[in-house]
């Protein structure tokens, strides 16, 4: 009666903690072997009836068993696909391009535009940067020839007034060459963009950006001009 009494306990407790948690009796045999799964029957200094996730059931002698715990099972986490819908905008934020305010990674960008369009974001991309590094250049040229030439003007020293103009020299050609790299960068990862909107969505959107552009105007130094590129998508 009192072995009955003690099983009944045992399993009734053991289904309570299954209930209540995430929880599963682990009973370790001193062969070394591991069964999980929820405790039927506990006759102490006698057996013990196991059932396990399959439905199969085991009876092992007490003496062959070496202990028994409780164990917290973890479930299995399911990768998450990255999904995008058809209706969301795409737009540009700095050198990365958003969907729906979601940074898209290179491989997002494969897989939602066309080889046409991811080429000529890979490339806008890399001419944007190639504007900011001749920016920063640009303004560390043009930083140091002012501090120079006025500690020249207050010292009257006319090497550091050289010095200044020597730094000047590069700032004059890195700071416009940085700000239109920087902006035809900015105006083709736009188009990106807008195209995407343009033929996936029906969103109506407004872009102006410098260009360079081909002329062949009579008496013209260079066949290169620089120009201003509207877009209206609707």
């Amino acid at each position: 009666m009192k072995k009955l009494l003690f099983s009944l306990v045992f399993v009734l407790s053991s289904l309570v903690m299954f209930a209540q948690s995430n929880m599963r009796e682990v009973v370790y045999l001193k062969n070394g072997s591991v069964i999980k799964g929820a405790i039927l029957e506990l006759v102490p200094n006698e057996n013990i009836k196991i059932q396990t996730a399959d439905g199969s059931i085991f009876v092992y002698p007490m003496a062959d068993v070496e202990r028994i715990t409780n164990e917290t099972v973890e479930e299995p986490q399911t990768q998450q696909s990255t999904t995008f819908k058809m209706e969301e905008i795409m737009e540009r934020d700095g050198r990365n391009l958003l969907l729906a305010g979601r940074k898209l990674s290179d491989k997002d960008l494969k897989s939602l535009l066309s080889e046409d369009g991811y080429e000529t974001y890979i490339s806008a991309r890399n001419q944007y940067m190639n504007g900011n590094g001749y920016l920063v250049v640009g303004c560390f040229c043009f930083g140091t020839s002012v501090v120079l030439s006025a500690l020249a003007f207050i010292t009257y020293d006319e090497q550091l007034l050289k010095s200044g103009i020597i730094f000047a020299i590069p700032a004059v050609i890195t700071l416009p060459v940085g700000f239109i790299y920087n902006g035809i960068g900015k105006g083709r990862m736009n188009w990106v963009a807008d195209e995407y909107n343009r033929t996936q969505s029906k969103n109506y959107s407004f872009n102006m950006s410098p260009s360079i552009m081909k002329c062949n105007a009579p008496g013209a130094t260079s066949n290169m001009a620089l120009g201003m590129t509207f877009s209206l998508n609707f």
